[in-house]
């Protein structure tokens, strides 16, 4: 026995295709519906952002009225008064420039002129400046007289006794000088009259 499957015919065809279009629509609906919620979400953003704007706006132009046109009225104020300074001195500034190009000149030709001095000068400068490394390395070295008096107390002490002792003497002989040149005796000629 064999059974069969009945294929449908144009009634069923329509049937389905009845359906479809049934649900079609109603996608399209659907569409349709977010379609305009999202046009209005989207008139609303830009509605929002335009009246942000605006407040934006109206906030820097109150700025500008309350800050920045005082500022660039009193520099351009400035701007004028120096422009005037200027025009009233331009002949003193003139002047100022002649004489600036008077001694650039002056300088160049001293220069010019005495280029084997300026040359031995620092030649001689350069020599002093060796000079003076020596001296620091010997002052640095212990081993020399400068070195040992910067590095050592010894030779200082002595050098201060020595000068203490000296300084003792002279007083002793402002003091008492006839203890100390009893025995000398000085006659002093001032004209060169007698021998």
């Amino acid at each position: 026995m064999f059974r069969g499957t009945f294929a449908g015919g144009l009634e069923d065809i329509f049937e389905t295709t009845g359906a479809i279009s049934t649900d079609f629509q109603t996608l399209l609906g659907n569409f349709n519906k977010t379609l305009l919620l999202l046009n209005q979400a989207m008139e609303e953003d830009v509605q929002a952002s335009l009246h942000t704007i605006h407040e934006t706006a109206k906030l820097i132009d109150s700025l500008m009225a309350a800050d920045i046109q005082p500022g660039l009225r009193s520099m351009k104020g400035t701007l004028q008064q120096t422009e005037n300074m200027v025009n009233s001195r331009r002949d003193d500034i003139e002047t100022i420039v002649d004489n600036l190009k008077t001694v650039s000149s002056t300088l160049n030709t001293i220069v010019d002129d005495n280029k084997g001095k300026l040359g031995e000068s620092l030649a001689n400068l350069d020599k002093v400046g060796k000079d003076l490394s020596n001296l620091s390395d010997r002052m640095k070295d212990p081993n020399t007289s400068l070195g040992k008096l910067t590095s050592s107390d010894s030779l200082y002490q002595k050098i201060n006794s020595i000068t203490i002792n000296i300084n003792e003497i002279v007083k002793e002989l402002k003091e008492n000088p006839k203890k100390y040149l009893e025995h000398v005796n000085v006659n002093v000629d001032m004209f060169g009259g007698n021998d």
